[in-house]
């Protein structure tokens, strides 16, 4: 009689409940690695928006286009799109394909300082 090599059923049993094990620990860290990455992608590029907004107020003056001067006035992401001041493509990964559309740049312009937030909502 010859002797085959070869493992056994119950080693691969083995080996595949230490791999599910594995897996099963692994998985969900791999998995919220991914998820922070994201939100911290997602939060970079909204501060790259204010930052472009801001960008936009200092150099035209404080205005936005079509809005005219003052202290306190907002601009729809839509809006600065259409001005060139903003990608679209940007603006659809940040906030989505359609969501992006949902959201306004406020700015508070007084000399030469300029504030400016990110929110959802309309002027």
């Amino acid at each position: 009689m010859k002797k085959e090599k070869g493992f056994t059923l119950v080693e691969l049993i083995a080996t595949i409940v230490i791999i599910g094990l594995i897996a099963l620990f692994a998985l969900p860290q791999v998995l919220n690695q991914y998820s922070n990455h994201t939100e911290e992608l997602s939060k970079q590029q909204e501060d790259m928006i204010v930052e472009t907004a801001r960008s936009y107020v200092l150099e035209n003056g404080g205005k936005y286009p079509n809005k005219g001067g003052g202290e306190n006035y907002c601009i729809s992401m839509q809006e600065m799109i259409n001005a060139g001041a903003l990608d679209i493509h940007i603006a659809e990964h940040t906030f989505g394909k359609e969501n992006y559309k949902n959201y306004k740049v406020t700015a508070s312009y007084k000399g030469s300082s300029v504030s400016v937030s990110l929110s959802s909502g309309s002027c």
